[in-house]
């Protein structure tokens, strides 16, 4: 048995457990999970019947004319019987520094993590989409924010109408549906633990991207860019090295959006870390935009270890064939990517 499914198991007998003593809360009303289609944005926002989903924020943000802030909000949704499982995960990494944090919460209660009025809640964290805005609150120990960015144009569906097959195009059961807003113009504040373990506030501002994902899949291993230029346009890469299935998504800033996967990206750097092998370090080469880039860590200490599946989650330097910053890129690799 894999270190995953011994997780997984672990996970499942801890949940057992809960519920044997009869502390599982009642579940909540899910909406229904339709492997084939769609709803909009706004409908699909609850929790869904028989699925894993999740409700993701990335914020490259900056205080002043100095390093930039990586800030990352997820909210998690297993809808395992006989409890579902909620899970938070916060981090932040400040570049001046290359300090990390990361903070991780679970909880089998619908009371304290759940989907109301076009909010996901997780205890005191949250994100609230509505028509023109979208508000991530974060409250974590050594970690908090209150960030409030403006929604000015529809989600970007990734896949087909939406629909990723996350690697296995042959099987309808590892699929998911996901859809982004890609152009968040984010402001607000952000409250950090420093290294001599005292709470530093700062107003920040900068650009935010949020991820909505929620299927049957199973696989856990993926390489996923968000490029992010200066000049609006947006590339999504998801890249499943096992299978060698990738799909691409071009959001440029006139507002039109094209699939492709005709992208080729090769790993630069190896590391070995708890027992998994990362790339950290890519090279790219992106017809869409006749170019070939760079993508260069700032800090490759931005791992975020998670029972069920340990991933690096990081800001990138994008850079051209000259070597000048053309861009940057938040990406994210998991521990099941590339590890036998």
């Amino acid at each position: 048995m894999n270190r995953f499914r011994l997780q997984k198991a672990a996970i499942v007998s801890v949940i057992l457990l809960v519920f044997l003593a009869g502390c599982a809360t009642l579940r909540p009303e899910l909406l229904p999970y339709d492997p084939q289609r769609h709803g909009t944005a706004a409908e699909e926002w609850g929790l869904h019947r028989g699925a894993m989903e999740w409700w993701y924020l990335t914020g490259v943000l900056q205080a002043d004319e100095g390093s930039p802030f990586l800030v990352q909000l997820t909210i998690f949704h297993l809808d395992l019987k006989p409890s579902p499982v909620y899970m938070l995960h916060l981090a932040c990494t400040d570049y001046s520094t290359n300090r990390h944090l990361f903070e991780q919460y679970v909880s089998l209660s619908a009371q304290e993590a759940r989907a109301e009025d076009g909010r996901i809640l997780f205890k005191r964290s949250s994100i609230e989409l509505r028509p023109d805005s979208l508000r991530a609150l974060g409250a974590g120990k050594r970690l908090s924010f209150d960030l409030s960015s403006a929604v000015s144009e529809p989600p970007v569906w990734h896949g087909s109408d939406g629909r990723i097959s996350m690697g296995h195009p042959e099987d309808p059961g590892q699929a998911s549906f996901y859809y982004s807003l890609v152009r968040l113009q984010t402001k607000g504040w952000l409250s950090f633990q420093n290294d001599k373990g005292q709470a530093v506030r700062r107003e920040v501002s900068g650009w935010s991207w949020f991820d909505r994902q929620w299927g049957t899949f199973q696989e856990k291993g993926w390489d996923w860019f968000s490029l992010r230029f200066p000049d609006g346009d947006r590339i999504m890469l998801f890249c499943f090295p096992k299978t060698g299935y990738r799909e691409g998504t071009y959001a440029p800033a006139d507002g039109t959006t094209s699939l492709f996967s005709d992208f080729k990206y090769t790993v630069e750097r190896w590391v070995d870390r708890g027992g998994q092998r990362y790339g950290l370090g890519w090279q790219l080469e992106l017809p869409v935009k006749g170019r070939r880039y760079r993508v260069e860590p700032l800090n490759p200490e931005d791992f975020n270890p998670n029972p069920a599946n340990d991933y690096w989650e990081g800001l990138c330097r994008l850079l051209d064939e000259n070597g000048e910053l053309a861009g940057w890129c938040v990406t994210e690799t998991t521990g099941a990517a590339h590890t036998p």
